[in-house]
């Protein structure tokens, strides 16, 4: 199977079973060669015949090439997000580098300042072609020293998702919800709209414990989503997840809960 490179356009010789039926097989192959004759639609065509069937990161991957060369900067991006959820860190590392952009906002509004004095600022990293977005908060510690969740260009190394050696909160699950329970401000636009549910956030904890890549996947609006971002993000060090012996960084998803008692 090969997979082609989206900047230099060379042939990567891989040994990854990208499609399991002769079909998609073929069809993957036929679509990355009409990529390399320069027939691009015709191989969007069929990599998109073959992602239909089992849709692979290197399918993804070949499929952007395409679009790259095409100028669809939009189905490109998406592409290699896909091929990056599946664990392709080549992919991982040109979505990093060609697609998000970055707001900074040097100066945390008082709204924010009122809930947590440490924020000294807050950047929001988004898609350009779609709504995802990472909010990070930049906060000062008490002896001086700055520190910020990571943010995309800080850390390009792999991130899991199940590793041999879980990440845990320091002292378990009842302190992480006692520290939850004791930091969450229910937001008063949301208390005067009754508005309550569950945010779904998603995080890292990365190799040294700490809490990064903070993103809202499913919010409720009325302050409620960036509350949760924020007190997802002055958690404390984690015990970090290991692999083979070693920190890596790992995903988390989990809710958030907004109840109006009564």
């Amino acid at each position: 199977m090969k997979k082609i490179s989206l900047i230099s356009f060379m042939i990567l010789v891989t040994v990854i079973a990208y499609c399991q039926s002769k079909t998609a097989k073929k069809n993957y192959e036929k679509g990355t060669k009409a990529i390399e004759s320069e027939k691009y639609d015709e191989g969007i065509r069929l990599l998109t015949l073959c992602i239909d069937e089992f849709p692979t990161a290197n399918a993804y991957y070949n499929r952007a090439a395409a679009y790259y060369q095409l100028g669809d900067t939009c189905s490109f991006c998406n592409d290699l997000k896909k091929a990056s959820d599946l664990n392709d860190f080549e992919a991982q590392k040109l979505y990093i580098e060609k697609c998000p952009s970055r707001i900074t906002i040097r100066k945390a509004p008082d709204s924010m300042k009122s809930q947590n004095l440490k924020v000294k600022e807050i950047q929001v990293i988004y898609s350009k072609c779609n709504s995802d977005s990472i909010v990070t908060y930049i906060y000062e510690k008490p002896k001086g020293e700055i520190s910020t969740s990571e943010t995309y260009k800080s850390d390009t190394s792999p991130v899991y998702t199940i590793v041999e050696e879980m990440p845990s909160f320091v002292g378990g699950e009842k302190e992480r919800n006692r520290f939850l329970a004791e930091n969450i401000i229910y937001p008063l636009t949301a208390k005067n709209a009754q508005i309550q549910g569950n945010v779904y956030v998603q995080f890292i904890i990365d190799e040294k414990g700490y809490v990064t890549d903070v993103k809202v996947l499913k919010g409720i609006g009325g302050g409620c989503d960036e509350e949760a971002a924020r007190v997802i993000s002055i958690m404390p060090k984690w015990n970090p997840g290991k692999q083979n012996g070693k920190p890596v960084r790992v995903l988390f998803n989990t809710p958030i809960y907004f109840w109006l008692k009564g």
